[in-house]
């Protein structure tokens, strides 16, 4: 029998760790909007009966965040950043 291997304690420093930048339009400038501050909302989804694992129509709670500035979802970010890394990747 394996021995599972012993948790390791990591210290992270977070000041280093780079904050998330929102790549969305800024309305005011028209270039990319930058902001670092997200706020937290949340998607309500209808799933239907046929599709619910249940049989029954359920109602389902999507947590995401936005720009503060913009409001462009983190999600949204997030795809375009790997879109992003894929096309650096291939070229």
């Amino acid at each position: 029998m394996q021995k599972q291997p012993q948790p390791q304690n990591v210290t992270i420093d977070m000041r280093e760790v780079p904050n998330v930048r929102c790549n969305g339009v800024d309305t005011e400038t028209g270039g990319e909007c930058g902001c670092e501050i997200f706020v937290e909302f949340s998607y309500i989804k209808i799933l239907s009966a046929l599709m619910s694992p249940t049989g029954k129509e359920a109602v389902i709670n999507v947590q995401n965040w936005m720009c503060d500035e913009c409001g462009k979802p983190l999600d949204h970010v997030i795809a375009d950043r790997k879109k992003d890394e894929e096309t650096i990747t291939n070229a």
